[in-house]
């Protein structure tokens, strides 16, 4: 089986799983990744994992010991073990107790109630609860989304909240930014830094809150979509680029790997010929067309570069998604596909925030263009060799497995 034919049949496998429609699909092993699909996982208390776990189940529970990264999906998952690098949960309902070495990256669709410790950032969303125990601790910063937020536990660094309504009780060390229709304090909160708000109406503290830093209020910008309709959305927009990302992935790889591998290894050239591309292109486009011979050639231009721009956040996703998993090399194809997935939430989230989501976006835009520019200057004639400076080995032989040129 060829290879482009091989990376089809993995995008009808993923989707295929995606969908609850195999009957059940064998656990696959790809080196040090390993897959699985079960009605019900359980990991007992001596038990323990030594490869990365991808899994599907119905049910999830960890006891155990997770050595490498974890991504579960699942209607129900409690998460009570002892998790060496990071977590990845996406369910109907997640319950964590655990101990997270490093970050935890939570989605339900229900709830997300968190006992445990994690070591490093949180990022919790969930359509109605997502709450943090008074036992929780969280080493760093923490994200959370939902119609309801409580947090009773404790935030070392910084915390973002967006939902409808939030009740903080707990500690937060850092600054707070805050957005909510309704917002209580209760005695003994705690905020070591700044508490920025927006609500539809002042925000009234008890003399038992603590803030260490300025209360500030933000006026509520005018919007119909909701937090909900918002979530939605943006759900919708991950998968259309996520699918759209497998495929082309799958058809062009080795173009793709050219792209990325620019994107990592001349980062600010990527910006710089990206910048000029994106002003001079439809440029170019429009000149065409003012001639009657170059109309059908005007149109094609626009046309690529409506293309390239889309495609722009699916190869900058694949490298912010290597960087984020230490991932370099011949990669697998599902581990290819998760690269794209990490890559692309961590996107959206970033694009989703205030102010910085503008700047964030052109540029992605930016980037990517170029990256994919110089991606196609590689395929067409090959990659230019790296700089003699130290000991480096040759280039990398045209002749490779497309998914090799991947970072």
């Amino acid at each position: 089986m060829s290879f482009r034919k091989r990376s089809l049949h993995h995008i009808a496998t993923l989707l295929v799983t995606g969908l609850g429609l195999s009957g059940g699909l064998e656990t696959a092993d790809a080196g040090g990744l390993e897959f699985r699909q079960a009605e019900h996982f359980l990991q007992q208390v001596d038990e323990r994992q030594p490869r990365e776990l991808w899994l599907m189940a119905e049910t999830i529970t960890v006891w155990g010991h997770m050595d490498e990264s974890f991504f579960g999906l699942a209607g129900t998952a409690d998460l009570n073990g002892r998790f060496a690098k990071d977590v990845w949960a996406a369910a109907k309902q997640i319950t964590f107790d655990g101990h997270v070495d490093e970050s935890a990256r939570f989605a339900a669709r229900n709830s997300v109630l968190v006992h445990g410790h994690i070591g490093s950032s949180l990022m919790g969303a969930a359509t109605r609860t997502v709450k943090l125990e008074p036992e929780a601790i969280v080493e760093r910063d923490a994200l959370l989304a939902a119609h309801n937020v409580i947090v009773q536990g404790r935030i070392h660094g910084r915390a973002a909240i967006w939902a409808k309504r939030a009740i903080i009780s707990g500690r937060v060390d850092g600054d707070l930014y805050l957005r909510a229709d309704d917002i209580t304090f209760l005695q003994g909160a705690h905020i070591g830094g700044d508490l920025i708000y927006t609500a539809p109406r002042d925000l009234i503290l008890d003399q038992h809150v603590h803030v260490g830093g300025v209360v500030e209020r933000r006026e509520l910008p005018a919007t119909g979509v909701g937090l909900g309709q918002d979530l939605m959305i943006q759900f919708l927009l991950f998968s259309g680029a996520l699918f759209t990302g497998l495929i082309f992935t799958a058809l062009f790889p080795r173009y793709t790997g050219h792209a990325v591998r620019r994107i990592r290894r001349s980062f600010w050239n990527s910006a710089l010929i990206g910048s000029l591309a994106f002003f001079l292109i439809p440029a170019a486009a429009v000149l065409a067309v003012l001639t009657v011979i170059g109309i059908p050639a005007g149109i094609v231009l626009a046309g690529a570069y409506a293309i390239l721009l889309y495609l722009a956040k699916i190869v900058v996703a694949l490298a912010l998604g290597g960087v984020v998993l230490r991932r370099r090399g011949p990669q697998p194809y599902f581990r290819v596909a998760g690269t794209l997935a990490i890559g692309l939430l961590l996107l959206y989230f970033l694009t989703g925030l205030p102010i910085v989501g503008s700047i964030g976006t052109i540029a992605i835009l930016f980037i990517g263009l170029g990256g994919l520019i110089l991606g196609l200057t590689d395929v067409q004639y090959g990659p230019r060799p790296p700089p003699l400076s130290g000991a480096q080995g040759s280039p990398e032989p045209r002749t490779r497995d497309a998914l090799s040129q991947k970072p």
